[in-house]
């Protein structure tokens, strides 16, 4: 370690230990007040012990180097609730110190269970759960917690709590004087750090402050008694011998009766807990602009707690002010805190009398600086960063834990982001592709005068390829384009609405409403629906929403697309084609078509066979040699892919007047799916010794025959043009 890395390390320690030294103390005199104020002494060496367990624990397994840790704040307020009944209720029949003993089991046991479930949610790497609460509630939990650190910096400086109600305290001249050179020093620490990068420039100027202020003191002549009664410094203290361990023997005087009444809420603490360190956590990795590993942090502060639990101190975790003034101060290191668990320990050792006569203005202006920090960052140049709609999520959290607190800031940023999370899902469109029927074809191949006539009736088929989750912002988006395009298609209308479910990942209730208004919509204007790949649950919601499916002549449910496309396709066929589009017409007449010749066609005709089979023949298997091509004269063949592990898979059905085998045929590559005739077939086939002696005999055949298989070739590859570009103009 460098010089200058040991001289920063130093200074933060130092100023962390103090401040951790002032606020464990202060959160023990709230639980500790009252009946309980003789206590306090014995309350503070405990939480202070605690508090270096704690610490040098998550020192060395923190991956966060600079992390500090102490007790928290509202555990502490929920302990002084809970302290101030427990004494109540148990002071007619307690002695004192069974009182003082069961409360401390109470603590202690809240600790305990704290570091459990800190250590679960790591082990079992739940820690990730934060990252779905959104950036901008992090954010306002972020201002938020500068503006409480406002507040605290005045609460310091003027010794009492402050809250916005007792704003009249700053008006008092005797005040004023305290809080004015605290304000003034946090604004310039403000300023000049936004400037000034270098190391030493904060400490530097706390350094300056304290000294300016015994400065004034001295020249001024006031007795330091009297400057400390008039409450410049942080003292008095109570006095009193800290280090008071728990003796095994205090353990019979627990009334474990008020314990198990207290559970309730000791799990509240455990929740805060849990929670908090999240947020807080995350609020560093913001800071730092590094990537940390949370469930490791929660394993960590999880240990951290068992180890203070089993010493009777407070249950704590990363503190998110301390830590952020430590990188700010440029001193990531262990040594950091290490050196701030010292400074605990030389308080424990040497009595509270070591913080007394520390400046409150210095003190308050550190928690000044670093609530100024966050709010200014995240209420002004977050405006510039991020939309408007985020903007005010940050702001509605800062309001509200301003004005109610954590909790309730967090509850009101959730809501507010799962309401715009909502909207701005609402407004991404659930349609990833709508297609005509002319564009996108089922995987039937079928004679030409019928793949004419889906080519220019195909505008009565609409297929809606739909994604991601359905509910009642995104389903309505469905039935209006439906309409849409109901209206303007015309010639011819629309008659068939296919939709495609397959990557849809969930379906709300309140979006079944949509669907069956769409089912009214469809009986009206006669369109037939076709659902395809639709999950058990849809069935079943649409069931209970009263639309069964499945049992209703416009709605039909299909396995997947290609099964609704075949089936809209069929039907569409068989009441435009003519008896001429669908009559059986020989090979030779196919042929002649392309060949144009009637000799041409009988010559080629004479270097192929003629084979007979039944339905259910594998005419090809997946994996064997290419060395056929198959005219389909009558009949039917389905291509099949077999996929390894999985179901097989059939990707295209051939009618007659069609062709398969081609593309092994021409490339040499063994086949790459499997053939299987659906029914009695009649097939011509041309082997690679045919073509090749075709092409040595009669090269003008063979000349034709490529010609033809390029034509062939070519329109597939312009109709898939055609589909991709059609795809592509709706991404666009």
């Amino acid at each position: 370690m460098t010089g200058r890395n040991l001289f920063s390390a130093l200074v933060a320690g130092s100023v962390s230990g103090v401040i951790a030294s002032f606020v464990i103390i202060s959160f023990t005199a709230m639980i500790y007040s009252g009946e309980l104020s003789s206590h306090l002494s014995s309350g503070i060496g405990l939480a202070l012990i605690g508090a270096v367990i704690l610490g040098v624990t998550l020192t060395f397994t923190s991956s966060i180097k600079g992390v500090v840790a102490t007790p928290q704040d509202k555990p502490a307020a929920i302990f002084a609730l809970l302290s101030a009944s427990m004494a109540t209720a148990m002071g007619a029949t307690h002695s004192d110190q069974e009182i003082f003993v069961t409360i401390v089991a109470v603590i202690a046991l809240s600790t305990l269970l704290t570091g459990v479930f800190f250590f679960l949610l790591g082990s079992l790497k739940l820690g990730s759960l934060i990252r779905f609460i959104p950036y901008p509630v992090i954010g306002g939990f972020m201002a938020g917690t500068g503006w409480l650190l406002i507040m605290g910096g005045f609460g310091v400086m003027l010794n009492a709590p402050f809250t916005t109600d007792s704003v009249d305290m700053l008006l008092s001249y005797d005040k004023a004087l305290v809080w004015a050179p605290g304000l003034l020093l946090g604004v310039s620490l403000l300023g000049v750090m936004r400037i000034a990068d270098h190391y030493l420039v904060f400490p530097s100027m706390l350094v300056v402050g304290a000294i300016l202020f015994y400065m004034v003191i001295f020249f001024s002549g006031v007795d330091l008694s009297e400057v400390m009664e008039r409450g410049f410094l942080l003292g008095p203290f109570p006095e009193g011998e800290l280090w008071r361990p728990v003796s095994l023997s205090s353990f019979s005087l627990i009334d474990w009766r008020v314990v198990s009444g207290a559970l309730p809420s000791i799990g509240t603490v455990v929740i805060i807990n849990v929670g908090s360190i999240l947020l807080y956590i995350s609020s560093i990795e913001l800071v730092m602009q590094k990537d940390i590993d949370l469930d490791q942090e929660l394993r960590s502060a999880g240990i951290s707690n068992l180890f203070a639990g089993a010493s009777f101190g407070m249950p704590g975790y990363h503190v998110l002010s301390l830590t952020i003034l430590n990188h700010k101060m440029k001193a990531d290191s262990r040594l950091v805190s290490l050196i701030s668990c010292a400074v605990l320990v030389a308080v424990i050792l040497a009595g509270t009398a070591t913080l007394s006569y520390f400046p409150r203005a210095v003190v308050g202006a550190l928690l000044l600086f670093l609530g100024f920090d966050l709010v200014f960052e995240w209420l002004y140049e977050a405006k510039r960063k991020l939309s408007q709609s985020d903007y005010l999520v940050v702001v509605l959290v800062f309001v509200s834990v301003a004005g109610y607190g954590f909790l309730e800031g967090i509850m009101v940023g959730v809501i507010a982001g799962v309401i715009l999370f909502v909207v701005n899902y609402s407004r991404i469109s659930v349609v990833k592709h709508s297609l005509s029927g002319s564009d996108y074809h089922s995987n039937v191949d079928r004679a030409q005068p019928l793949m004419t006539i889906l080519k220019e009736q195909g505008k009565r088929i609409l297929i809606m390829k739909l994604e991601g989750y359905l509910f009642f912002g995104t389903s309505e988006e469905i039935l209006s384009m439906i309409r849409r395009h109901f209206r303007k298609s015309v010639h011819p209308p629309l008659e068939y609405v296919v939709l495609d479910f397959n990557h849809v990942h969930g379906i709300d209730s309140s979006a079944v409403q949509s669907f069956i208004r769409l089912k009214q919509f469809a009986e009206v204007d006669g369109i037939k629906l076709a659902f395809a790949k639709i999950s058990d649950d849809f069935v079943n919601k649409m069931r209970s929403g009263g639309f069964p499916l499945g049992g209703n002549v416009n709605a039909s449910v299909f396995e997947n697309l290609d099964a609704a496309l075949e089936w809209c396709e069929n039907d569409l066929l068989q009441k435009v084609a003519t008896k001429e589009d669908t009559s059986h017409t020989s090979m030779k007449d196919k042929l002649l078509l392309d060949f144009k010749d009637v000799s041409m066609v009988d010559r080629f005709l004479a270097f192929m066979d003629v084979i007979n089979v039944d339905g259910g023949f594998e005419l090809i298997e997946q994996g064997d040699e290419s060395d056929h091509l198959y005219f389909l004269d009558s009949g039917e063949l389905s291509v099949y892919l077999n996929l390894v592990g999985r179901e097989t898979v059939r990707i295209r059905t051939m009618g007659p007047g069609t062709f398969v085998g081609e593309v092994g045929m021409y490339t040499g590559l063994p086949r790459t799916a499997s053939v299987v005739t659906e029914q009695p077939s009649v097939l011509h086939v041309l082997s690679a010794t045919g073509l090749a002696s075709m092409e040595k005999s009669d090269p003008e055949v063979a000349a034709s025959f490529h010609s033809y298989m390029a034509r062939r070739l070519s329109e597939r590859i312009a109709s898939m043009n055609k589909l991709l570009s059609a795809v592509m103009d709706q991404e666009g």
